[in-house]
């Protein structure tokens, strides 16, 4: 998408592939309607599987597919800059701890609260909006703390003789 990157991303095939990719990432979010159909639970577990495990990404290759690999590139290259701006490398060190801090209270709390009746039934109908609110939290966490943070955790992942 050198020349006339614009002009080129108001195709039909282009925005197909946006809608594509948008369906297949709002996909899981179906899984409760599957819930409350009148069918066995047996078809409804595997409906929900396809729904967040497999959907999902099969409906990303098709968008791909259909936009074409370069608008692809060029897509994915605007998300990971609007990324880079949200979430820098380097922070401050007080950015770093007030972030680090945050990603230590939110998994502590949820240790508790899941291991705490007492918690569960103070918090009562607030139940789930509090647990939302822990997970928009969380997430935040990593974006406070910056990316050499993101480095350390994905380091956990990577097992390096």
């Amino acid at each position: 998408m050198q020349n006339n990157e614009s002009s080129n991303l108001s195709t039909p095939r282009i925005v197909l592939g946006i809608l594509t990719l948008v369906i297949g990432f709002l996909a899981p979010l179906a899984t409760p309607l599957v819930w409350n159909m009148n069918l066995p639970d047996a078809v409804k577990t595997v409906i929900s599987g396809a729904l967040v495990f497999g959907i999902p990404e099969v409906l990303m290759i098709a968008a791909i597919a259909i936009m074409g690999k370069e608008t692809w590139e060029w897509i994915k290259s605007k998300l990971w800059g609007a990324l880079e701006f949200i979430s820098p490398q380097k922070v401050s060190k007080t950015r770093y701890y007030v972030g680090v801090s945050l990603f230590s209270f939110c998994l502590i709390e949820g240790a508790v609260e899941l291991n705490s009746t007492l918690i569960q039934t103070w918090l009562g109908d607030s139940l789930l909006a509090f647990q939302w609110t822990m997970n928009v939290l969380f997430l935040l966490s990593f974006i406070i703390a910056g990316g050499d943070f993101w480095d350390k955790i994905r380091a956990l992942f990577i097992y390096d003789k």
